[in-house]
């Protein structure tokens, strides 16, 4: 036990006076890894990390993408891709979702499960995004910018928008629209089915 006159003493020794050998180190400090890096997977990441629970995810030059134990710095899954996968993923349901550079999505779990992979036919892969049961990636197809909507469920592309010019950033979801921004800004409402007039 601590000494009645030992640290913590700041209720009552507002200077912080107390004689202690050491403050402990903040809770990021403590890693035991930390001075010599992380986790080394022998080829650069080239995509940013993402963080779900105590897994830390990120793409790999090697085609694989890793998850990484949060409090031990270990190896916890390694899935392989197609293709190298340079864009930030995203996470949802404790899931994690990737676009390579060839424009094929995948869903993983973190038990080293692949759930599934579609090709999207992008190129040129801009980002990745999940709202609710849809998954929203931006890219080009034949040198024109393109907006791929997939089912998160299965994969399924269910709808997408092309136009001319630039590429296309992140989109941001307000009332159930999607908006858009490249040479302009679109509002797009791509959450509801398309019913095509019978003839």
């Amino acid at each position: 036990s601590i000494p009645p006159e030992d640290f913590p003493l700041w209720r009552r020794d507002y200077q912080n006076g107390a004689s202690v050998e050491a403050l402990p180190l903040p809770p990021y400090r403590s890693h035991p890894n930390w001075t010599r890096g992380y986790y080394d997977a022998g080829a650069p990441f080239v995509s940013p990390p993402v963080v779900s629970g105590d897994t830390v995810a990120a793409a790999n030059e090697d085609r694989h993408v890793y998850g990484i134990s949060r409090s031990g710095g270990n190896q916890k899954a390694k899935y392989t891709l197609q293709d190298a996968a340079t864009t930030a993923m995203a996470i949802y349901d404790s899931r994690v979702y990737t676009v390579d550079a060839n424009g094929r999505v995948y869903e993983m779990r973190s038990n080293d499960e692949l759930v599934w992979s579609q090709d999207t036919g992008l190129r040129s892969v801009g980002t990745i995004m999940v709202v609710g049961d849809r998954i929203l990636v931006t890219g080009r197809v034949d040198d024109r910018p393109q907006l791929t909507m997939l089912r998160r469920f299965d994969g399924e592309i269910i709808d997408t928008f092309t136009a001319d010019g630039a590429d296309f950033y992140l989109p941001a979801i307000g009332d159930q629209l999607i908006y858009l921004a490249g040479d302009q800004v679109w509002a797009l409402d791509l959450f509801h089915e398309r019913h095509e007039p019978e003839d």
